[in-house]
C-alpha cells in the first residue's frame, strides 16, 4: 500500500515536472539537436505517465501508447546524449543503440502486457530494468562531457549515472517483502524524482549554455579573429544594405580597397605572430580613424576594405584615400622594434562604377593591383581598362599554378666571361615560362606573379634542381669545370628547407658544391639579415660559393660587404649602362670594383653590351662580365659547346693593368 502510493507521488510529480521542462526544451528545440531530442523524451515521459492508468487496466489503446512512449522516451533520451562530440562515429554509435532500445522495449512490453499472467507487477519490472538500461548507456555516451569544461553536461552525464543505480536498487527492493525494503523503496523513489528534477535543470543550463555558445560561434563567424574587424561575407551583406539605402536616397558612396605592401615579406622574416600583432594595430587604426558611418573588414590575409558612405566625387576619394594609407602608415612597435608598412589602395566609386557588393570589391581591387604595379603606396581610381588587366592576371595566375606540372617551366642560361682567361667559365640560370599562348616569357613577365602568389618557392625550387642537372651533365660533356649561379629570392631565403633543397640538388645531380653558386640581391637579404647570413654561411660551409646580385640598387649596399658572407660582387647594369657618357658613373663604376677587390672578392659587372664597356672595365680590374656582347641566354643543350671556350666573334684584348689603390682609382676618374 505504502509502495502503490508512492508510486502515484513520483508520477503526480514526474507529470508536472515533465509538462514544465518540455514546454520549456520545446522553446529551445531549435537551438541545438541534443536539445531537440532531450524536447522529444520529455513529451514521451509526459505521454507515457498519462497513459500508465490505462494501461494498468489493459486498455489496449493506453498499452500501445505506454510501450511506444515509454521506448521513444528512453530511444530519444539515447540521441540527446550521443548528439554532441566526440564526432560522427559516437553519433552514429547513438542512434543504433537508440533504435535498437526501442525496437527492443516495445516489443517486450507488449509481448509481457499479453503473455504475463501478472501484467502490472511484470510491467513494473520491465520499466525499472528499462530506466536501468537508459540509464547506463546515456552514462556511457556522455563520457566525453564529464572530461570537458561544462558543469551541466557533467551533472547531466552523471545523473543518468544516479538514475541507473536507483533502478537497480529498485529492482532488489522490489524483491524484499519486509517493511524496511517498502520504506527504503520510498527513499529510492523520492531520490528518483529529486534526480528527474536536476536532470531538467541541467538541461535548462545547457539551453542556455548552448544559446551563448551559438552567439560566441556567430560573432566569431562574422569577425575576424585578428583584427576583430568583420569578414567578407558579413561585410558584402552590410555592404548591400548600405549601398540599399544610398540608392533609395540618392547617395553616393566610395569602395576603398587597401592592400598591404609586401606583407608576406615581413611576416615571413618576423614570423606569423609579428604579422598578426601587425593586423590587430593596423584593424584598431581604422577602426578608430572611420567616422559612425563608415566600415572597416578584413577580406583577406593582407586586404582590407573600407565602405565610405557620401563620398562625392572621385578627388574626394584620392584625399581619403591617401588619409586611410597615411593611418596604416604610422610606424609601430612590434615584438620591441618599430615596423613601417604601407597599402597601396584602389577605389571604386557607387553608382559610377558598379551597382551591387561584389561588382564594387572587384573593381576596388582590380585598382589596388594596377595601382601596385605602377608604384605601391599611391592610391588609384578605378577604370575600365583596369579589369580586362586583372582577368588577364587571374588567367595568368591559374595557368602559372600548373606551369610546372605541365612542363612549361624552362631554365636557360647566360653565359660569364672571364676577363683573366677571355674564356666562359660559368652561367647563371634564369627561368622561362613557355606560355602556350604569349610564347616564351622571360622572368619579368611573371616573377612579381608568382612572388605575390608564394609559387615563386615551388618555381626557384626546380629551377635549382634543374640547373644542377643540366650543369653537371654539360660539365661531363666539355670537361671544363665551369660553374652555375641560381638565384634565391627573398622567400626562398625564409624557407627553412632552402639548405636542404640546395643540398639534395647537389646530391641527386652530383655536381660538386664548388659548382654551384647563389645569388641574392640586396632587397632580399634586408628584410631579415640575421636569416639570411644563417642561410648563407651553411651553404658556405658545403662549399658553395655566394654572389650578392644587383650591388648598388639597394638602400645601404656598402653595409652589406660586411653583413653577408659573400665571395663575389655582381655590380648592377645600370652603372654600366651609361659608361661612355657619365663620368659619375664612370667614377662609382671603377670606386666600386676597387672596393670589391679590397674586400677579397671576385667583381662582375652585368649589362655589357659593347666593346668600350668591355675595355673599360677590365682596365678598371673588372674579373668577368655578363651582358648582350659576350651572349644570351641559351638553352641547356648548348652549354657543353659554349663552356671553356672563347665567345664566338669576340676577341678580348685586355690592356695590362697597373696596380693602383683606392685613391689612385678616384684621382683618375
Amino acid at each position: 500500500m505504502i509502495t502503490a502510493s508512492a508510486n502515484s507521488v513520483v508520477d503526480l510529480l514526474g507529470s508536472i515536472a515533465t509538462a514544465t521542462w518540455t514546454a520549456a526544451t520545446l522553446g529551445a528545440a531549435r537551438l541545438d539537436s541534443r536539445l531537440r531530442a532531450f524536447a522529444g523524451a520529455w513529451a514521451a515521459i509526459a505521454i507515457h505517465l498519462i497513459s500508465r492508468p490505462g494501461s494498468a487496466s489493459g486498455d489496449p489503446v493506453f498499452v500501445f501508447l505506454d510501450a511506444v512512449a515509454g521506448a521513444a522516451a528512453g530511444a530519444l533520451f539515447l540521441i540527446g546524449a550521443g548528439a554532441g562530440p566526440p564526432g560522427r562515429h559516437a553519433k552514429r554509435s547513438s542512434d543504433t543503440i537508440a533504435l535498437s532500445f526501442f525496437a527492443a522495449s516495445c516489443t517486450i512490453q507488449l509481448l509481457l502486457t499479453k503473455l504475463g499472467s501478472s501484467p502490472e507487477a511484470q510491467l513494473a519490472d520491465f520499466r525499472t530494468v528499462r530506466l536501468l538500461v537508459l540509464g547506463v548507456f546515456a552514462f556511457h555516451l556522455t563520457s566525453h562531457t564529464r572530461r570537458g569544461f561544462s558543469l551541466a553536461g557533467r551533472v547531466t552525464s552523471w545523473t543518468f549515472g544516479v538514475l541507473a543505480l536507483l533502478s537497480a536498487a529498485t529492482f532488489l527492493l522490489d524483491r524484499t517483502s519486509n517493511g524496511t525494503g517498502s520504506t527504503l523503496l520510498i527513499w529510492v523513489d523520492s531520490i528518483a524524482v529529486l534526480c528527474w528534477a536536476v536532470l531538467a535543470l541541467s538541461m535548462a543550463a545547457r539551453m542556455l549554455e548552448t544559446r551563448t555558445e551559438r552567439q560566441v560561434s556567430q560573432a566569431q563567424a562574422e569577425h575576424d579573429d585578428v583584427t576583430g574587424l568583420p569578414r567578407r561575407a558579413p561585410f558584402e551583406i552590410l555592404l548591400e544594405s548600405t549601398l540599399s539605402r544610398a540608392r533609395g536616397e540618392g547617395d553616393t558612396a566610395a569602395l576603398f580597397f587597401l592592400d598591404l605592401d609586401r606583407f608576406r615579406t615581413l611576416n615571413e622574416s618576423m614570423g606569423h605572430g609579428a604579422g598578426d600583432e601587425v593586423l590587430g594595430q593596423i584593424g584598431d587604426r581604422l577602426r578608430q580613424a572611420l567616422p559612425k558611418r563608415a566600415t572597416a573588414a578584413r577580406v583577406g590575409g593582407d586586404e582590407f576594405v573600407v565602405v565610405w558612405p557620401g563620398v562625392v566625387d572621385g578627388a574626394d576619394a584620392l584625399r581619403l584615400a591617401a588619409d586611410l594609407a597615411a593611418v596604416v602608415a604610422a610606424p609601430m612597435q612590434v615584438t620591441g622594434q618599430e615596423v613601417l608598412v604601407t597599402a597601396t589602395t584602389g577605389v571604386s566609386l557607387f553608382p559610377a562604377d558598379g551597382d551591387d557588393a561584389a561588382t564594387l570589391i572587384d573593381h576596388a581591387h582590380a585598382a589596388a593591383r594596377w595601382a601596385k604595379e605602377r608604384g605601391p603606396g599611391r592610391p588609384r581610381l578605378y577604370s575600365v581598362e583596369m579589369t580586362g588587366r586583372s582577368r588577364r592576371e587571374l588567367s595568368m595566375e591559374m595557368r602559372l599554378r600548373r606551369a610546372l606540372n605541365l612542363g612549361e617551366i624552362w631554365v636557360y642560361y647566360q653565359p660569364r666571361l672571364s676577363l683573366l682567361t677571355g674564356k666562359i667559365d660559368g652561367f647563371e640560370a634564369l627561368v622561362r615560362w613557355l606560355h602556350p599562348n604569349e610564347g616564351l616569357l622571360a622572368a619579368a613577365a611573371f616573377i612579381d606573379l608568382a612572388e605575390s602568389t608564394g609559387l615563386v618557392v615551388p618555381i626557384g625550387r626546380f629551377v635549382l634542381m634543374q640547373a644542377c642537372l643540366d650543369a653537371q651533365e654539360a660539365r661531363l660533356q666539355s670537361g671544363s669545370d665551369f660553374t652555375v649561379a641560381v638565384n634565391l629570392s627573398a622567400q626562398q631565403l625564409a624557407d627553412p628547407e632552402v639548405v636542404d633543397d640546395v643540398r639534395r640538388a647537389l646530391r641527386e645531380s652530383n655536381l660538386p658544391a664548388s659548382g654551384l653558386e647563389v645569388e641574392v640581391t640586396e632587397t632580399a637579404a634586408m628584410y631579415d639579415i640575421p636569416q639570411a647570413r644563417r642561410v648563407l654561411e651553411q651553404l658556405r660551409g658545403m662549399g658553395v660559393s655566394v654572389a650578392l646580385d644587383d650591388f648598388g640598387t639597394g638602400h645601404s649596399a656598402l653595409g652589406y660587404l660586411k653583413e653577408l658572407p659573400i665571395d663575389r660582387l655582381k655590380i648592377d647594369k645600370c652603372f654600366v649602362r651609361d659608361l661612355e657618357s657619365d663620368a659619375k658613373d664612370r667614377f662609382l663604376l671603377r670606386a666600386v670594383i676597387a672596393l670589391g677587390r679590397a674586400r677579397g672578392l671576385s667583381v662582375t659587372a652585368e649589362g655589357v653590351e659593347d666593346m668600350a664597356q668591355l675595355r673599360f672595365l677590365g682596365a678598371s680590374g673588372c674579373h668577368h662580365v655578363q651582358g648582350y656582347l659576350v651572349g644570351t641566354a641559351r638553352p641547356a643543350l648548348e652549354l657543353s659547346h659554349l663552356a671553356g671556350l672563347a665567345p664566338e666573334g669576340l676577341a678580348v684584348r685586355l690592356p695590362r693593368r697597373r696596380k693602383t689603390k683606392l685613391s689612385l682609382v678616384t684621382r683618375q676618374a
